[in-house]
């Protein structure tokens, strides 16, 4: 049974996998998070008066080496993605591969995946790191892996971003900047508007924001998102509690389902739109004949 690849998946994994640089990426991202770990408990021993392990200790290291990994996710991917589609226009070659018999979904697509494919390798190798918490308890392989599950959605709402603004402007650099400004706006600007409409809703209508309106505007920020996975695996951000006026456990489980929610259907968009951009001939030849159908008509009746 052969299975079908996509050309282009298949293409830029080969490509850019043979290099020398995803083995020098993969070497640096794995060294910054094991030594962070090593020093962490370096640093615990050299003090005299809580000499030796904690193991409440193990769950710091594991909160911080999940926000630390978000962190990283969100400076990698678009730097990776944001030159997809337009380093092939610099290139002068996307009208090459756009003659081919692929799609321009399929293009996108494969695009997307071949980016991603080092975002999960580093994902993927990030495991034994993580895995140290399993030596004192605490967490069970389901948290990890809701964990990971959400910081590859994350990503791929990442990747979706680069490829957009990699198809609609022509420049790599400019899609970079325009990629990063979005995570911005996403993550800090989300926040900034949060406390404006707290105070705005307090000086007009002499009220608070209600829960669900704490969830509109703070949900789709990744770190909240993660955040309300980690304290409700290990208990250590009561502040994201109370931004979003938890009170139920029934309901904890909902910023970080609504974040995936909302990353999914806004790459949906994102990569739809990108489609549509890369290959607009398409639309093009379909207005043409139509518009030349009733003329061609008059000219046989003639």
């Amino acid at each position: 049974m052969h299975i079908r690849i996509n050309p282009v998946l298949e293409k830029e994994a080969k490509t850019k996998m043979r290099g020398w640089r995803a083995p020098t990426l993969l070497s640096a991202y794995l060294l910054l998070l094991g030594g962070g770990v090593v020093l962490y408990f370096m640093l615990q021993n050299l003090n005299r008066y809580t000499a030796g392990f904690e193991p409440r200790s193990a769950l710091n290291v594991y909160t911080t080496l999940a926000m630390f990994q978000l962190g990283l996710l969100l400076f990698i991917t678009p730097a990776i993605t944001s030159s997809a589609i337009s380093g092939e226009r610099e290139r002068q070659t996307l009208d090459l591969l756009l003659c081919t018999r692929l799609s321009s979904w399929s293009i996108i697509f494969g695009k997307l995946m071949a980016s991603l494919s080092h975002i999960v390798l580093l994902v993927i190798a990030s495991i034994p790191v993580f895995s140290i918490v399993f030596l004192y308890g605490g967490l069970s392989l389901w948290d990890v892996a809701i964990i990971f599950l959400f910081q590859i959605v994350t990503a791929f709402l990442l990747g979706s971003i680069g490829i957009f603004f990699s198809s609609v402007f022509k420049k790599t650099t400019v899609a970079t900047i325009m990629s990063y400004t979005f995570i911005l706006i996403l993550t800090i600007g989300t926040m900034i508007a949060f406390a404006f409409y707290t105070r705005f809703s307090y000086l007009l209508f002499q009220r608070d924001p209600t829960q669900w309106e704490a969830m509109a505007f703070l949900c789709v920020n990744p770190f909240i998102g993660l955040g309300s996975i980690l304290d409700k695996q290990t208990g250590y951000f009561q502040t994201i509690r109370s931004m979003l006026m938890m009170r139920s456990q029934d309901i904890s489980n909902l910023p970080w389902m609504i974040n995936i929610a909302f990353d999914m259907v806004l790459a949906s968009v994102l990569l739809f739109i990108s489609a549509v951009v890369v290959n607009p001939v398409k639309g093009r030849i379909k207005k043409s004949k139509t518009n030349n159908a009733p003329v061609e008509k008059e000219s046989e009746k003639v």
